[in-house]
């Protein structure tokens, strides 16, 4: 029975994974400098603030990493609220886990304050008791510690917590660890959704409209 719910946002709750990689692009073509990096680039599977410093060591910067974060995240806020959506029935599914009194929190690789602005302007932010963001606590998503603390938030065990990601290294950690996953099918990683679908417990291409059969199990 589902007693606690971790949502990643980027990839999962929204179309979103290009915003970063926009994001990221941008901030290189900004500083005079030819991206190098594709899609598949191991920039897009680390948090705003390992970004920021990847950046930093690679092309030589002098300003700091927290500089890099603020300039990305500037880029990032603009696309989000121009270009970004939802996923399909988000809403739907966050109100009959609401409905079944399942507390939910997000942990993103991004930076709070700016989810917590999108959240807001889609209406969704309510839903959630808090957001962990890897780049404010400075603790990768890569270790179990954040997604542990997340769900002692909300009083659940990680045997009774659902987390519903779309990053293959996220499910296979907190499996590792004992959490329920939920993988959400995203076209960002695509050449990797077998390997996704193999891993998590469960495979969505979206989200649900009510809650199925094997999270009240």
């Amino acid at each position: 029975m589902i007693r606690g719910a971790i949502f990643d946002v980027d990839g999962t709750l929204m179309d979103s994974m290009w915003v970063w990689e926009q994001a990221f692009v941008r901030f290189v073509e900004e500083h005079g400098v030819t991206p190098d990096f594709g899609a598949g680039s191991e920039i897009f599977t680390l948090s705003l603030l390992e970004g920021a410093e990847y950046l930093k060591r690679e092309l030589g910067l002098q300003q700091s990493a927290e500089e890099v974060c603020s300039e990305v995240a500037a880029i990032a806020r603009e696309l989000y609220f121009t270009k970004a959506d939802l996923k399909p029935h988000v809403r739907e599914f966050l109100e009959a886990l609401k409905v079944a009194s399942v507390p939910m929190v997000v942990l993103t690789s991004g930076e709070a304050g700016l989810i917590k602005e999108v959240f807001v302007k889609f209406g969704i932010l309510d839903y959630f008791e808090h957001i962990y963001a890897a780049s404010n606590e400075g603790i990768s998503k890569r270790e179990p510690t954040l997604w542990l603390r997340a769900a002692e938030s909300i009083g659940a065990q990680p045997r009774d917590t659902w987390v519903f990601e779309d990053a293959l290294y996220a499910i296979t950690v907190t499996k590792e660890n004992g959490f329920h996953t939920v993988a959400i099918a995203d076209s960002h990683s695509e050449a990797l959704q077998n390997n996704v679908r193999e891993v998590a417990e469960l495979y969505w291409t979206e989200f649900p409209t009510r809650l199925p059969s094997e999270l009240l199990a």
